[in-house]
């Protein structure tokens, strides 16, 4: 055979067998595992759906009869868990089926829960479920399937969503709740309930954030439901109990130690609630030029009462409102949540709905935990920014990374053999012939070798990424939060079991578009490739028909006991923190920061029983959450300070778990200061043994610490925001910014405490160390009591303290405050001034 020939036959087969080998290479073990997640707002230009149909009547189909509400009155809360509960009814004995309720969504996979059940002939049966309601589809379907999987009965549900708003859900249980419809004139909606309606589980009262108790006999709530109640306590909520002569039926759900209660004598006291600290209102009036201003009216009418009040004694409680000399309320911190104990029955006559009613409501609605008012402000504002989450917990589990040298070096080598000296020793044993079998076999023994070196960094098996967060409230009680999720290496059906304590949900990358919901046309509601199946024995994690590497998401939340604290000796003055934190949790505590009235102090490692000097730590002050992530130096800083070195993949997941944790379960809580850092992971979640999965991600510790801000007898209260309700405009508390040229607020202080000044300090504020956009430029009026103006008292440009205010604040402390933006600076979205106030403490 010619040469010439032969050698070009040689060189092309040489060539398909490098092809090859690339190819054989790139679905070996060098095998890019990163799946990225577009950290994108998917936020669609919609509105909520306006017909919201009334829940069906009963439905029959193949002997079942089937009838279901949801939440509170057929209404709920987007972005909160719900409540669904079914009646079914079935002429056949059932050994075992499944109720199952399919949650679509537009832009992705739909979401399916399921619940195995035994139907008895002709027996009814009731079921209780509860999903989160977190996609952007206002539908649910619903269906009762046999143990083989055929539906037996199904229907689609249109919900009735409430989103975009921040108004309270108020259930009241009472036996006579005509004396307490003063709560519908509040901007809270109120949900009559009764012992039928009240769940078992704590997450089935999640729709509701203040649950009111008054003339009812709680010993109708059996053991379940009253824990489910305690519990939802610990997790944010607010429980209000009216007591005076009725107490006897309410405080029965208090035997049992929730709280420590001795009554003692039943008494007839006159009382307006202490009125007197809270008789200012705001009315609009037109002045000479036919102009509206907002004015502070005084009311002066002697709205008493005659109420029976019970005198007690709550361990660790503090009272909260009183009347000369006569307790009214006390609140007490239970977890993360508050019980408000009033002394008296809170049923009132029509006419004192507006008077005394509204001034009792205002006291509950000030003991909203800061969980809870946090939780309340994001969904007013409409979003959150979870992306952070889910880009912490896609981060796949890689035990050591693939050595691409080895790979290139095999590479050449192959090539180099191949090719000159494959050619060279061929033709001088004038056996070229055999290249059709020495070509090849190396081929194979080269793909063996590759195979083998990538055996070791080879995924094989599924695995989970994980954000845990431990939110420790009061009493060493804590809430722990687990967001993970579950990412297989193929496309197989898995089925992932665990113990059935577990209401594990599915975590919607949608979340973050709160209010903006669409109604389903032609989405598929019936399919799904993700679902939760709970039985009694185990709760089931069921995935099928993914693609390879492409993660599902997951959470799941309970309460428990939390053993440890943060002991601190803080000062606060002159707007620095001095003073000294010891770590005393039992466990190392890795990049930690102090949180304070939205300073964020960088603390570094502190080990178990360390004591730590935070007094020369570096502060940054932040003047709105939005800086958490366009300064991406500064968590930058506090995960990974190795400076010019790429961060590692544990640093990038620490980075993106600080951001979500800072502005979910810290921004926006006025007054109250926070440790966070990250804790050893060796005492992770009981969830992740149980999936008996490879695992690997970061546990956060949220810790509320103690700091005093009083010195010489004068309290200084650095971020009064707490005190501040708007009048006129509009402001978003979570970014603090806001949304016109003027922010019209009423700041209700306390009366009992005389204020010295009211200062705009150059320290808090970014426009005397920023650029302008990022802080307040304009112009801050105040509210003349005595000629009814306003007076300009601060330009953002010039920090001053203002001691005159006996024309300013009124009898009760309260202050009237126009905030007015330069538009030829700042057009929109204009960031609100930190003012602070220096009073008498008591």
């Amino acid at each position: 055979m010619d040469d010439r020939i032969l050698t070009k036959k040689y060189k092309k087969n040489n060539i398909i067998m490098i092809v090859i080998v690339l190819i054989i290479l790139s679905l070996t073990g060098c095998k890019s595992m990163v799946r990225s997640v577009a950290a994108v707002d998917n936020v669609r230009d919609t509105t909520t759906s306006s017909k919201h149909k009334n829940v069906k009547a009963d439905e029959s189909k193949n002997g079942i009869t089937m009838s279901l509400s949801y939440g509170y009155s057929n209404t709920t809360k987007y972005g909160r868990y719900m409540n669904v509960k079914f009646n079914i009814l079935s002429k056949h004995t059932y050994q075992k089926g499944a109720v199952s309720i399919i949650l679509p969504n537009s832009d992705q996979d739909n979401l399916r829960y399921s619940k195995t059940i035994q139907m008895k002939a002709n027996k009814e049966l009731v079921v209780n479920m509860q999903v989160p309601i977190t996609n952007n589809l206002d539908t649910m379907y619903v269906k009762i399937e046999d143990a083989k999987g055929k539906t037996l009965i199904d229907r689609k549900e249109t919900l009735k969503l409430n989103a975009y708003n921040d108004a309270e859900y108020v259930g009241v249980l009472s036996d006579d709740s005509s004396g307490l419809s003063y709560l519908s004139n509040t901007d809270s909606k109120i949900f009559y309930l009764t012992e039928e309606n009240i769940p078992e589980e704590s997450l089935g009262l999640d729709t509701l954030d203040v649950i009111l108790v008054d003339n009812f006999d709680t010993s109708k709530l059996d053991e379940k439901q009253v824990e489910a109640i305690k519990e939802w306590v610990k997790r944010g909520g607010t429980l209000v109990v009216g007591t005076g002569e009725y107490a006897d039926k309410t405080l029965s759900f208090f035997e049992n130690g929730f709280l420590n209660i001795t009554t003692k004598e039943l008494k007839s006291v006159k009382t307006n609630y202490n009125m007197d600290s809270n008789d200012s209102t705001i009315v609009s009036i037109k002045d000479k030029k036919n102009t509206e201003n907002l004015q502070i009216i005084n009311k002066n009418e002697d709205n008493r009462i005659t109420k029976k009040v019970l005198t007690m004694s709550i361990l660790n409680s503090k009272a909260i409102l009183e009347d000369k000399g006569t307790k009214l309320m006390y609140s007490n911190e239970i977890g993360n949540g508050t019980v408000d104990i009033f002394t008296t029955n809170l049923r009132l006559e029509s006419d004192e709905w507006d008077t005394i009613g509204n001034n009792i409501w205002k006291e509950i609605e000030s003991t909203l935990s800061d969980s809870k008012v946090q939780q309340l402000a994001i969904e007013r504002q409409g979003f959150t920014n979870e992306y952070h989450l889910f880009d912490a917990v896609t981060n796949p589990f890689v035990k050591k990374a693939p050595n691409i040298v080895w790979y290139v070096l095999i590479l050449l080598i192959y090539v180099f053999f191949v090719g000159p000296i494959l050619y060279l020793i061929l033709k001088k044993m004038e056996k070229r012939e055999l290249t059709w079998i020495i070509v090849p076999s190396l081929s194979i023994l080269t793909t063996l070798i590759v195979f083998l070196c990538g055996s070791s960094t080879r995924i094989e098996k599924p695995y989970v990424g994980y954000v845990s967060v431990l939110e420790v409230g009061k009493n060493q009680v804590a809430t722990e939060k687990n967001y993970f999720s579950i990412t297989a290496p193929d496309n197989k059906s898995y089925n992932f079991n665990m113990n059935n304590r577990y209401n594990v949900a599915a975590l919607s990358s949608s979340i973050y578009n709160y209010g903006y919901f669409d109604s389903v046309s032609t989405k598929n509601v019936t399919s799904y490739k993700s679902s939760v199946v709970q039985s009694p024995d185990e709760t089931s994690i069921q995935v099928r028909n993914y693609e390879a590497f492409t993660p599902t998401y997951y959470k799941q939340e309970s309460v428990r006991t939390f053993k440890g604290t943060i002991d601190s000796d803080l000062n606060y003055k002159d707007y620095h923190l001095y003073g000294t934190i010891q770590n005393n949790l039992g466990s190392n505590i890795k990049n930690a920061v102090v949180f304070h009235n939205n300073n964020v102090i960088n603390v570094g490692n502190i080990n178990n029983k360390e004591q730590i000097d935070i007094s020369q730590k570096q502060a940054t002050k932040l003047q709105s959450i939005k800086e958490v992530f366009t300064n991406e130096n500064l968590i930058q800083k506090i995960t990974h300070p190795k400076d010019g070195k790429k961060a590692t993949y544990q640093e990038s997941v620490e980075e993106n778990a600080l951001k979500y944790a800072i502005q979910t379960y810290l921004f926006g809580k006025s007054n109250t200061s926070y440790l966070i850092g990250f804790v050893d992971t060796n005492s992770v979640s009981e969830i992740f043994k149980d999936l008996k999965l490879q695992s690997t991600g970061v546990q956060l510790v949220v810790i509320p610490i103690e700091v005093n801000s009083i010195n010489n007898d004068y309290e200084t209260v650095y971020n009064i925001e707490s005190y501040m309700s708007v009048v006129e405009g509009d402001y978003s508390t979570v970014y603090r910014t806001m949304g016109g040229k003027e922010l019209t607020s009423y700041y209700n202080f306390d009366n009992d405490k005389k204020i010295l000044s009211v200062d705009y300090p150059e320290e808090l504020n970014h426009t005397f160390t920023r650029k302008t956009w990022d802080g307040f430029t304009g112009d801050i009026y105040f509210y003349n009591v005595i000629t009814k103006r306003y007076d300009l008292i601060f330009n953002s440009r010039t920090a001053r303290s203002a001691k005159q205010l006996e024309n300013y604040l009124d009898k009760n402390n309260n202050l009237l405050v126009k905030y007015v933006v330069d538009t030829d600076v700042v057009s929109d979205n204009c960031t609100l001034p930190y003012l602070t106030i220096v009073r008498e403490a008591n």
